[in-house]
């Protein structure tokens, strides 16, 4: 926003970002951003986080995703993400779990590089300054 000019827009969006498994995509990790209209969606997710059991790491915890339209302020309809708490993953899932489980402590120590010409993230194994994503 320019100070002074009441019709200058907004100096910066707010993005949440969020990495995903995908178990019924054959364990695709995809980054998801929401922003704008998402923001609101962000917040009520991260809420749902929040509200989970500390007891239950967030890795294994699933969550129904969909689309759901919606409609601005000016009349125009849209789709946005709508989550909803699906419980978490169970026995006959423990591979899933492992896995994500894997990703997510991997973060700890360095993350994941992302190629795009291989569906599986690489391990970082260097500390050196490229970002993972």
């Amino acid at each position: 926003e320019i100070p002074g000019d009441t019709e200058s827009g907004c100096a910066a969006t707010a993005h949440h970002n969020y990495l995903v498994m995908l178990p019924t995509q054959d364990n695709v990790v995809a980054a998801v951003s929401l922003s704008r209209s998402g923001v609101r969606v962000a917040k009520n997710l991260n809420a749902l986080i929040k509200m989970g059991s500390s007891n239950i790491p967030l890795a294994v915890r699933k969550f129904h995703v969909t689309t759901v339209e919606e409609t601005s302020g000016g009349g125009d309809r849209f789709m946005n993400w709508q989550f909803k708490p699906a419980g978490i993953l169970g026995s006959n899932e423990a591979s899933t779990a492992a896995l994500a489980l894997d990703y997510a402590k991997s973060f700890k120590t360095g993350g994941y590089v992302v190629d795009q010409n291989d569906a599986a993230p690489k391990k970082r194994t260097d500390a050196d300054d490229r970002v993972p994503f």
